[in-house]
């Protein structure tokens, strides 16, 4: 999250300061099987610049998997999540999840977003 400078695979740089939602990569497929959409915010309240934004939320989508997003809440919005001290909303096919608190495990959700399993992580 941040302001977004991008690449491309073929390392083509380039800056989108816009305010949106872009897909950054899709899969050929119609309709595409792989997607991953990002949300750009503009900020109007710097002086510096007079057009600049951040990427506020990332979106992974595929045919065979949950859809996971990834944002951060609206200023003065609460958050389910803190990660570093960042308040960050996780959603997995639309329903609001809680990361577990212990970075050394993994969580597994029912489609209902309910925790049903947390396992250890190597490493």
């Amino acid at each position: 999250f941040g302001d977004p400078h991008l690449s491309t695979f073929d390392d083509l740089r380039f800056d989108c300061q816009a305010g949106g939602e872009f897909v950054m990569v899709k899969s050929n497929e119609e309709p595409p099987a792989f997607q991953i959409q990002e949300r750009f915010t503009t900020i109007d309240d710097i002086s510096a610049c007079t057009q600049a934004s951040v990427s506020t939320g990332i979106v992974m989508a595929n045919t065979n998997w949950p859809t996971v997003q990834f944002s951060t809440p609206k200023s003065g919005q609460s958050s389910l999540n803190t990660l570093n001290e960042c308040p960050i909303d996780v959603y997995v096919n639309g329903v609001p999840i809680t990361l577990p608190p212990d970075p050394t495990k993994s969580a597994t959700y029912g489609e209902n977003g309910i925790l049903v399993g947390e396992e250890w992580v190597d490493g």
